[in-house]
């Protein structure tokens, strides 16, 4: 079985010696069209390593055999995996090889480079349990990514984009018996999820099978099966719940929220169980994204950037890892902390918002993400009322310290005549607030009054207001 695989991917080896052997420089890398990338998430995708469903930006072009180690920049080298799994590849390579550039001590590597660029290889064409014919690379990859459980059988998979074009079906039979369908020498996988594997599928909303039926049979008897109440041990144990005429009620009540100073407590939205686990106050997240919007050009890396936000105490700090990645990949296509520019955070919060809510609600229409959440469209609902609330945290917020212009002009406003008056009373105002902005800068932050316009104009604007 090992001689077959070697014949088979013979020519990958070949060129892995030689490029180690020689020093070459790695070519560079390019992703997947947009058209192919379309294709995949029409035809409902799958990883085709693990079974996730493609969507949103939780996939990327995967380079089977490494660049880093030889392989080339070209369709026959390229499949779209899951965000996971092709950075728990990257992982096993390093696990196995060291950190490159690995021409130094090829030769002292060799035997790895190859078990490590044959395993590559079979799993990308024949599936995760292909792999097993390479004990110590699956091994080290099973632990990272699934905790050594096994992950579901793809069904609509597609491979090597050399075997097919952007109007074809998934092309991966994984049906077949797979040529690992001999008995492993490895010892028998353990069911128990280590701290590391739990924390990173949470990340990429990774569910193992077992997970996903454990989820669905431990349903709370006494609860209706489509309620989305917050759990039993998650109610406030030193005030009973109120009812309207501030009567106590039970807290065995199946409301669907329940208050707790301030905004209502949600399950699996703002709760401390599992799920999106967003601050219990919208404001909250409101004043994390304004934190964000001032404070992330100051930041190289996510990672420094999160250690920021937690030093701001403006949340608790188990927020925060949620709440910064859903504010960047709203401002950033690509969720990628290094591409953010100072322009992309010029962006408007309407706009922002609508990009938050989009990749919510196309989260939650994928089946696979957020198995215990059955009433999805009353979730999305409530997400949706979330986020008015973290609006209107921002316009509080704006409106205490804004000048009352409306008030202002109804009281005083006779025509142009007024506009040295009206200057030296909004200027006046943003000194007393601390605040350094020229006046149009304020007509133009505060009120949307173009710079541009002549004190005519804004005096005929002004008149229809009032």
């Amino acid at each position: 079985m090992l001689s077959e695989i070697k014949t088979r991917y013979s020519q990958s080896l070949k060129r892995s010696e030689t490029f180690l052997g020689s020093k070459k420089t790695t070519p560079k890398s390019s992703s997947i069209t947009s058209t192919r990338e379309l294709c995949l998430l029409r035809n409902q995708a799958e990883c085709p390593i693990c079974a996730i469903k493609f969507s949103g930006k939780n996939h990327n072009t995967e380079h089977i055999h490494p660049r880093a180690l030889g392989g080339l920049n070209d369709d026959e080298n390229k499949i779209q995996m899951c965000t996971a799994c092709n950075n728990s590849r990257n992982l096993t390579m390093q696990s196995m090889l060291g950190n490159p550039p690995y021409y130094k001590n090829y030769q002292s590597i060799k035997a790895d480079v190859d078990e490590f660029i044959l395993w590559s290889e079979v799993t990308a064409d024949e599936g995760f349990l292909a792999g097993s014919v390479f004990p110590r690379a699956q091994e080290i990859f099973t632990e990272a990514r699934f905790a050594n459980t096994e992950p579901p059988m793809p069904k609509r998979a597609y491979g090597r984009f050399s075997t097919w074009d952007k109007d074809d079906p998934p092309n991966l039979d994984f049906n077949k018996v797979p040529v690992s369908n001999v008995k492993s020498k490895n010892k028998p996988l353990s069911t128990k999820t280590s701290v590391f594997t739990r924390f990173f599928d949470w990340i990429f909303d990774y569910q193992s099978p077992k997970a996903k039926a454990n989820q669905r049979g431990h349903q709370n008897p006494k609860t209706n099966n489509n309620s989305i109440r917050i759990d039993d041990n998650e109610l406030p144990k030193k005030e009973p719940n109120r009812s309207k005429n501030g009567l106590s009620v039970s807290s065995n009540t199946t409301n669907p929220s329940h208050r707790v100073n301030g905004y209502r407590v949600i399950t699996y939205l703002n709760s401390s169980a599992k799920g999106l686990r967003y601050p219990k106050e919208p404001k909250q997240f409101a004043l994390s994204w304004d934190w964000f919007i001032e404070n992330a050009m100051n930041y190289t890396t996510f990672q420094d950037c999160l250690g920021g936000l937690k030093e701001a105490d403006i949340l608790p700090k188990s927020r925060g890892v949620i709440v910064l990645r859903t504010i960047l990949r709203a401002y950033c296509s690509d969720g990628s902390f290094e591409s953010l520019s100072e322009q992309d955070l010029h962006k408007g919060k309407d706009i922002v918002l609508d990009e938050i809510l989009r990749s919510l609600k196309s989260s939650l229409t994928d089946q696979t993400n957020f198995v215990y959440i059955l009433e999805r469209e009353k979730f999305m609902v409530e997400i949706e009322d979330y986020f008015r609330h973290v609006i209107r945290a921002f316009e509080t917020d704006n409106e205490q310290g804004k000048f009352k212009l409306l008030d202002w002009l109804k009281l005083n406003w006779k025509g142009q005549e007024s506009y040295p008056l009206l200057k030296d009373a909004i200027l006046a105002h943003e000194e007393k607030n601390n605040g350094g902005r020229s006046l149009k800068d304020i007509l133009k932050d505060d009120f949307d009054i173009p710079k541009n316009w002549t004190i005519a104009k804004k005096a005929s604007y002004w008149k229809d207001l009032i």
